[in-house]
């Protein structure tokens, strides 16, 4: 599905920056904002890690995105301050809540906000709370939650699970029977036991599969806009 080609322009833009600004190149939540799904898709996971590195962007990056090469060797060495993994994520979670209906009894009132939740301990820190700012003014606020407790699960809409807590799905998923829960984790087959949305790492790449069995069991409405950037699975077993 996909193809090696070259970088869009969005995302060329931000690679460049790495050489004209070594110092300052981090993408902000905002340009992540105006990139779309499959410009996001197309960010290398070794942009994305080589912010733990503290290690620079250099030319052969930005040659390598111009011909639409993968600079795997050249990102693993020389890398680039910016983009953290957490910081790309919350940026597709973002973009999912565009593309899910919510039951409009789950919903409620225009005004009520949406609530995006993270179970367990937080890898995002204030990551998806920049990601959400730049909502427009009609859209329904957002709000963005930590929770311990299953008990506190029934006033999400959005639940990111870390692979750390993983192992407690079948719990969650017994805690909140029909609330439509869009459940989102990073763990393998996180989405064929039951997660809605779960993201993987292909080659030098952040994907994301959907089960959309387990999306109709939510009564959630998935885009197939969305569905046609995916890897759909299964329910396990």
């Amino acid at each position: 599905m996909f193809l090696l080609r070259p970088f869009p322009a969005a995302v060329l833009s931000l690679l460049l920056g790495c050489v004209c600004a070594p110092e300052e190149m981090a993408p902000t939540a905002d340009e992540l904002h105006e990139l779309s799904l499959e410009e996001l898709l197309e960010i290398p996971i070794e942009t994305v890690r080589s912010a733990r590195e503290d290690s620079r962007c250099t030319t052969t990056l930005a040659v390598g995105a111009l011909v639409g090469v993968r600079a795997l060797d050249a990102a693993g060495e020389t890398g680039t301050d910016g983009v953290d993994e957490y910081q790309l994520k919350a940026a597709f979670i973002a973009k999912f809540v565009k593309y899910v209906t919510w039951p409009a009894e789950r919903l409620g009132a225009d005004d009520a906000p949406l609530v995006i939740g993270v179970f367990g301990q937080d890898p995002f820190g204030d990551k998806l709370e920049l990601a959400f700012k730049s909502r427009k003014a009609d859209e329904r606020p957002i709000a963005v939650r930590r929770f311990q407790r299953l008990e506190e699960l029934q006033g999400a809409h959005v639940l990111f699970v870390p692979a750390r807590d993983a192992g407690r799905l079948g719990e969650i998923l017994r805690s909140i029977p029909d609330t439509s829960l869009l459940l989102i984790g990073e763990s393998d087959a996180f989405a064929a036991r039951g997660g809605v949305i779960n993201f993987y790492l292909d080659a030098d790449k952040l994907r994301f599969e959907i089960n959309t069995e387990s999306a109709k069991r939510q009564k959630l409405r998935v885009s197939s806009d969305l569905l046609k950037l995916a890897r759909i699975v299964s329910d396990k077993g």
